[in-house]
């Protein structure tokens, strides 16, 4: 590591000459440059020296990776200038000289992976395996092909490339379980560079790029959730909602403009999984921070008429159907949506025993559906109970009917419910339900 080239010109940039100013040097663009919003340009003469810079994977893949024994694979503050750096660089015609250029960014996620030792292929399998069912955003066989010409291309690739790279890197982040070490936090070097580069690669305007990017944005978010990152992962979610309704206005410009021959096909059910995925992962996060109050990112009316998500139905989440499966159950997330808001704005106690009557009938019903089986609904389950604790945390409703034996009876059996769904999870003993429902029941 002490031998890597530092990212820094060898002289101050034409301008800073100009102006007699001292310049820091960095590469792209000094600090001065960019404050005063002008190119910065260095002198020709200091092109050999950059050259330097410029390829980086020609340096020892190691210097890149941190390996600690049996944990997972961390970049090395050099192997996240890299990556930082082939990202940025994407932008920029600083380096142009044929002979040495500019490493990719997917060139160094593969020098990274090779480096650890870390199979690719397997690891796009193994997200298959493990999430595929639950979270149909992908075609299995194209990403594999796609995966296999990732290996084996070693010379520079087009900027699609590096988003499906950056893809990959968000699946061996999704199947890495948490390390137990006490020292390595969970947000280490190598999440915290897949985020700056996600941001990063969003300057671009190609439309195939910003679909593997928010792909990519989705399997990050689950990632977050799954590691108890909810503020990373609403944030995450944000930016794919973001690229989301970019796509859409770029493809209605595109096919208003198909008498001059530009025409941009989208596969609508492609859009509409990203589309049910960010509604249901947002939900799932709105539901687990119900003290913060964080704002559902899509309502029902935002829901395209002609979606494919219109076209589930309640069946379908009993289904073996992927794809309709994660329809209905974003269907179901956006209609517990609506009762939360109703909830946080009602004072009708009314209102609110038609939605506790409502939420229990759904329930009872999934329960009665499954019963005997593998019961391959806890999370559709886990959501309803989550709004009926909203519903009874939010409206001070048992409080408001003291001494009524139905009520009392409900919050304790939700709390039941929940005591024996997070055991069958195995993620606790149930005093997070016990003491939610102690705020208002018995």
């Amino acid at each position: 590591m002490a031998n890597f080239p530092l990212a820094l010109a060898p002289g101050a940039c034409l301008s800073c000459r100009q102006q007699k100013q001292r310049c820091d040097r960095v590469i792209p663009s000094c600090s001065r440059c960019v404050a005063r919003v002008v190119k910065c340009t260095y002198q020709a003469r200091d092109q050999a020296a950059l050259r330097q810079i410029a390829s980086v994977s020609q340096f020892a893949a190691d210097t890149l990776v941190i390996l600690r024994g049996l944990c997972p694979l961390d970049v090395s503050p050099a192997g996240e200038r890299a990556l930082l750096w082939a990202a940025c660089a994407r932008q920029s015609t600083f380096v142009e000289d044929a002979d040495a250029p500019q490493a990719s960014l997917s060139c160094i996620i593969n020098d990274i992976f090779d480096s650890a030792g870390v199979h690719v292929v397997g690891t796009v399998r193994s997200y298959f395996d493990i999430a595929h069912h639950w979270l149909p955003i992908l075609d299995r066989d194209n990403v594999l092909a796609s995966t296999e010409n990732f290996v084996a291309q070693k010379a520079v690739s087009a900027v699609q490339d590096d988003a499906f790279a950056l893809m990959i890197v968000c699946m061996y982040l999704f199947i890495t379980p948490p390390c137990q070490h006490a020292n390595h936090p969970v947000r280490h070097t190598l999440y915290r560079t897949v985020k700056s580069l996600f941001s990063i690669l969003q300057a671009s305007s190609d439309t195939a790029t910003q679909v593997l990017l928010m792909q990519s944005g989705i399997i990050l978010a689950t990632h977050e959730i799954g590691h108890g990152m909810s503020k990373e992962a609403y944030e995450t979610l944000i930016a794919c909602r973001s690229l989301l309704q970019r796509i859409n206005l770029h493809n209605h410009i595109t096919n208003f403009a198909g008498q001059t021959g530009r025409h941009v096909s989208l596969h609508r059910l492609q859009l509409d999984l990203c589309l049910s995925a960010i509604i249901l992962l947002d939900m799932t996060v709105v539901l687990s921070t119900i003290d913060h109050d964080l704002p559902q990112l899509v309502h029902p009316s935002q829901v395209p008429q002609d979606s494919l998500l219109h076209r589930a139905s309640n069946d379908d989440i009993y289904g073996e159907d992927a794809v309709r499966n994660l329809f209905a159950r974003a269907q179901h997330a956006l209609h517990l949506g609506d009762m939360s808001r109703s909830i946080g704005s009602s004072t009708d106690l009314a209102q609110c025993e038609a939605i506790e009557k409502t939420i229990y009938g759904q329930i009872g019903s999934y329960i009665s559906k499954t019963q005997g089986g593998r019961f391959p609904l806890c999370e559709t389950v886990a959501m309803s109970l989550s709004t009926l604790m909203v519903l009874y945390r939010k409206t001070n409703y048992l409080t408001s009917a003291v001494g009524d034996a139905k009520s009392n009876m409900a919050a304790t059996c939700a709390w039941k419910l929940g005591d024996v769904l997070l055991r069958q999870l195995g993620n606790g003993d149930g005093n997070g339900f016990e003491q939610r429902a102690s705020l208002s029941g018995p």
